[in-house]
């Protein structure tokens, strides 16, 4: 029969080599938060359009709907940016007489 004791060898924790950042923050978080603000305008909007849809408002609203609900997956999308470098520190070695 087989054995039923199993082995955890993939259960240690792997350290981070830097530590963990939000992932909503520069870019994304603006994108995210633009998207938000256009989506509240298009139902804003949607509230004021008369029944037969021939005011300005039953195009406008439709139109900041949907670029609402394309930004979203556009800011989830965005690749991280680069982790910040260090600067090296000056050597006094190098200094020119």
């Amino acid at each position: 029969m087989a054995k039923k004791h199993k082995k955890d060898r993939f259960r240690q924790a792997v350290p981070s080599t830097r530590p963990e950042e939000p992932f909503f923050r520069g870019r994304r978080l603006a994108l995210l938060c633009a998207a938000f603000a256009l989506v509240c305008a298009g139902y804003f909007f949607l509230k004021k359009v008369d029944p037969a849809g021939t005011n300005i408002h039953a195009v406008v609203a439709p139109a900041l709907l949907l670029a609402g609900y394309l930004l979203v997956p556009a800011a989830l999308t965005l690749p991280a940016p680069p982790a910040p470098r260090e600067k090296p520190a000056e050597n006094d070695s190098r200094s020119v007489s």
